[in-house]
């Protein structure tokens, strides 16, 4: 599956990255500077560039209003979309504002449930999405699953504290907190849409 990668301006989880010809590279705003130093490709910079502090000089750009409904991160999903990308990376939007970070993830949930595969990477975690399937996952330490709304049929196997078939609601957060068990874990959702995050080395 052909990627599109965002990365975004807040530092601290810009890992680097691996990516095929067939990838899409977004820098969005202070982003730009990551991908720079790194030397990635980059097929697209966007931004009202109020983090970076100036407008970058580059052929494909799209220079935003500060004054805008959308956000940079948002403006760039959508780019993404247009070019037929059914699958994001993005990095580097969840450790600066966190009015910013909530807008990210709410819009990340948005498209998620209309289908589109999403990985947010920061802090040596990932955050993703799981929508009426069924996923395995290997991995040590931490490991929460919420909803943001209500998700029915969640069942959790392999795990410390395990479900079977629950309704998992916004209003109390059972499933923070878990933990692998040197198993691989299996997360299922029947009808609704989970926010996974767990941790990565």
């Amino acid at each position: 599956m052909n990627n599109c990668y965002i990365v975004g301006a807040c530092k601290d989880s810009q890992k680097e990255f691996t990516y095929d010809e067939s990838d899409f590279i977004i820098g969005v705003d202070g982003g730009t500077s990551f991908l720079k130093e790194k030397n990635y490709r980059i097929d697209l910079v966007l931004g009202d560039f109020d983090s970076l502090g100036y407008v970058p000089n580059y052929e494909n750009i799209i220079v935003l209003n500060k004054e805008k409904d959308d956000t940079d991160m948002h403006v760039a999903l959508k780019e993404g979309m247009k070019r037929n990308y059914k699958s994001f990376v993005i990095f580097g939007c969840l450790e600066g504002r966190l009015d910013h970070s909530i807008a990210t993830i709410q819009n990340a949930y948005r498209y998620a449930k209309e289908g589109i595969d999403i990985k947010i990477y920061a802090n040596n975690q990932v955050l993703t999405f799981l929508l009426n399937s069924k996923l395995e996952l290997e991995g040590e330490g931490y490991i929460s699953i919420f909803a943001l709304e209500e998700a029915k049929g969640v069942t959790l196997e392999n795990l410390k504290y395990e479900l079977k078939n629950y309704t998992l609601t916004p209003f109390f957060p059972i499933g923070v907190s878990n933990e692998f068990i040197n198993k691989k874990a299996t997360i299922e959702v029947k009808d609704g849409c989970l926010v996974i995050i767990y941790q990565i080395n």
